[in-house]
């Protein structure tokens, strides 16, 4: 089964849940700061996700995509 990712990014924080077409996991929380985005990549990575939907909040999603792109994730930007 596909593990997939739902992204609510805020201006000094992602949340993050993963599905994996039974169940959803718990809610983690991640900075904004470059490091952090790259540390949630590489848990999205362990896991096994490689789709991820962000919901677009004003501009703050921009470096997320950017660095989640460059780590080879699908990603799909929702309103």
């Amino acid at each position: 089964m596909k593990k997939v990712c739902g992204l609510d990014v805020h201006k000094d924080s992602v949340f993050c849940a993963i599905y994996n077409g039974d169940s959803y996991s718990g809610v983690k929380e991640f900075s904004t700061m470059t490091p952090n985005i790259y540390s949630m990549g590489e848990y999205l990575q362990l896991e096994g996700v490689e789709e991820v939907a962000l919901e677009s909040t004003g501009i703050y999603w921009i470096a997320v995509w950017d660095l989640l792109h460059e780590m080879g994730f699908k990603l799909t930007l929702v309103g």
